[in-house]
């Protein structure tokens, strides 16, 4: 039951061994007939049957700052199936805009209406994933991970804590070192690097 509702498919209940679905919440969810009969309880059983994939293929992806990427949209769609790759940038003049199902002129990133506008499009569009293409984007997102999270939509995107390592070269280095592995020595003060040098 709860695989099938934290997908947004609508109301479930059991009768007999057998998930039915008996509506739906979101008008854009709806890959099957009303009170279809979704498989035995099994998720092996599911699976077996195809119902997984069938799923999945209905995803809804949203690429965020795609900028002139259009060949990872084109890769996308050729394995989304039936689902649509959506993409957003804040530049109208955006390559990937000609290859997407659908796109949007998004706000800047560090505009405080950013995640706003995300979220709204999210859930107007029933995006299941969304996927930034920046390195910029990566903390804004995943600070918001959960306001995602709370409307359906998976947040393709690392943690807050990695992010802030990945993202800066010296705490990368400090990371490194503690973890013990060998790195360049790296120094965020001149007269500790000339010394070094001496």
């Amino acid at each position: 039951r709860d695989y099938y509702a934290s997908r947004g498919l609508g109301d479930v209940y059991k009768r007999q061994g057998i998930f039915i679905v008996s509506k739906y919440s979101w008008k854009c969810r709806n890959p099957y007939p009303v009170c279809e009969m979704l498989g035995p309880t099994s998720y092996t059983a599911q699976k077996n049957m195809g119902l997984k994939n069938r799923m999945e293929r209905t995803m809804n992806i949203l690429l965020t700052s795609a900028g002139r990427r259009s060949y990872l949209v084109e890769y996308f769609k050729s394995e989304i199936g039936q689902g649509q790759i959506h993409v957003s940038n804040i530049s109208p003049v955006s390559s990937a805009f000609t290859v997407a199902d659908k796109h949007v002129i998004s706000p800047l990133i560090y505009d405080p209406g950013y995640i706003d506008f995300l979220l709204k499009y999210c859930k107007e569009n029933c995006i299941d994933a969304l996927i930034a293409l920046l390195d910029m984007d990566l903390l804004v997102l995943a600070k918001n991970r959960k306001r995602f999270e709370d409307i359906g939509v998976r947040l393709i995107v690392s943690d807050e804590q990695v992010i802030e390592i990945c993202n800066d070269k010296w705490n990368t280095y400090q990371f490194l070192k503690e973890k013990g592995f060998d790195a360049p020595k790296t120094y965020i003060d001149l007269n500790e690097a000339l010394e070094a040098l001496d």
